[in-house]
């Protein structure tokens, strides 16, 4: 009888033993479950996010675009390093939205400038923007150096921004005869323009670059 007793009671021991062992392994699935379901919900928020700056800043550019094509540019005057007094003049350092990374030089000669204003970061380039000082310029912090949106994209954390550089010029048939270098020939040459534009998602840290070139002339 105490034998009978004695198998019972190591039978039950067995028992309770498999269903913590069994409960263990569900929680711990449960629990892996969970952190899966979490991290691809904010992947697919991020992912999201991602997107929604991506369309903010296609918006920014093409407004971007279209006020390099409405405005009325003279070369010679405002893409000198000596320009002053007009809003349509492009700065060395940038200055509301306007770059002088191409400049007409006193004999109207376009020099191209190894320069990448845009850059935030020094291992992006080597070719960042400095000041006079010679220390970096990020000109998406600093004030007036860009050119902010009219409006703001709907959901979006902060109102994208956008440069305009001069990129000197391009021969409008490619596959002409050369013409004489701007402005001997000036109407056989496009006046090339870059633009950049920088947006936010519906948070801060989602933040989506893009550049076009624009043929103007």
């Amino acid at each position: 009888m105490m034998l009978t007793n004695n198998l019972q009671t190591h039978q039950r021991g067995q028992a309770l033993l498999l269903a913590l062992i069994f409960l263990v392994v569900l929680s711990l699935i449960g629990v892996s479950s969970i952190k899966t379901a979490t991290s691809e919900q904010s992947m697919a928020w991020l992912y999201e996010d991602k997107e929604f700056a991506l369309e903010a800043a296609e918006a920014a550019l093409k407004e971007g675009e279209q006020w390099i094509s409405n405005v009325t540019i003279n070369p010679l005057i405002h893409t000198k390093k000596g320009c002053t007094g007009d809003l349509l003049c492009f700065k060395q350092f940038c200055a509301n939205g306007l770059c002088l990374t191409g400049y007409i030089d006193d004999s109207d000669k376009c020099i191209l400038q190894s320069v990448d204003p845009w850059a935030d970061r020094t291992d992006l380039s080597n070719n960042y923007l400095k000041d006079n000082s010679d220390d970096l310029i990020n000109l998406w912090v600093r004030d007036g150096k860009t050119k902010l949106v009219e409006t703001q994209y709907p959901g979006s954390f902060s109102k994208a921004q956008f440069i305009i550089e001069f990129y000197c010029f391009t021969q409008k048939d490619p596959d002409g005869v050369p013409p004489n270098p701007y402005p001997a020939d000036r109407h056989a040459w496009s006046q090339l323009y870059r633009i950049t534009a920088l947006a936010t998602g519906k948070s801060e840290n989602s933040k989506v670059m893009l550049q076009s070139t624009l043929m103007k002339d």
